[in-house]
């Protein structure tokens, strides 16, 4: 092996080992999942159900006392009043949406058939604005002006015209009185794609 083939075998030998080297990477290993018991737990929800009181039936806690019992009841009465049927009329809404009445059986200490004697919904009149914007309409546009400026030997001053059409393209015509030059200049717009 000669020395001038020596820093290339060596070369190539440092290439071949870096690109082993990274073609060899170890993956990191896989951690197998927990298992997950799937067992489903049922449970139980306990919930309220709401029971609707007329207002005449409504009860206060009062502070508590002695309450003496005549000796003289009539249990006949009491049990008369207890299975005998009546009827009440509550009103339940009554603001500026609904009016609302029902009509309640009660017997044996519970409501046994409830109807609707009234129900009046006011209607309310919405008044809506709506206001229409037209969609912008291209013209065409003159601007009028005048251009200042100095050469390395001269001044210069310049009367301008502007023609701004309706693609946004704008062609401009100056003369230079000093000077006595003319110059047509156009600009084109220049479309920028937006980021979504």
């Amino acid at each position: 092996m000669s020395l001038k083939t020596a820093p290339w075998i060596i070369i190539i030998v440092l290439i071949v080992l870096l690109v082993l080297q990274r073609e060899c990477k170890r993956c990191p290993e896989v951690v197998p999942c927990p298992e997950i018991d799937t067992t489903y737990l049922t449970d139980t929800v306990t919930y309220l159900d709401t029971v609707y009181i007329p207002k005449h039936f409504i009860k206060y806690d009062t502070i508590e006392k002695t309450i003496f019992i005549p000796t003289d009841i009539d249990s006949m009465a009491i049990v008369k009043a207890y299975f005998d049927t009546y009827y009440v009329i509550d009103t339940i809404i009554n603001d500026t949406n609904v009016f609302l009445v029902i009509r309640d059986k009660i017997g044996q200490n519970e409501i046994q058939e409830r109807a609707i004697l009234d129900l009046i919904i006011f209607p309310h009149n919405k008044f809506i604005t709506k206001t229409e914007i037209e969609p912008y309409k291209p013209k065409n546009k003159v601007f009028l002006g005048v251009g200042i400026g100095r050469s390395l030997d001269e001044f210069g001053l310049s009367a301008n015209v502007m023609l701004l059409n309706k693609k946004d393209n704008a062609y401009q015509l100056s003369y230079d009185v000093l000077n006595q030059d003319i110059y047509f200049t156009m600009f084109w717009k220049l479309k920028f794609r937006k980021d979504k």
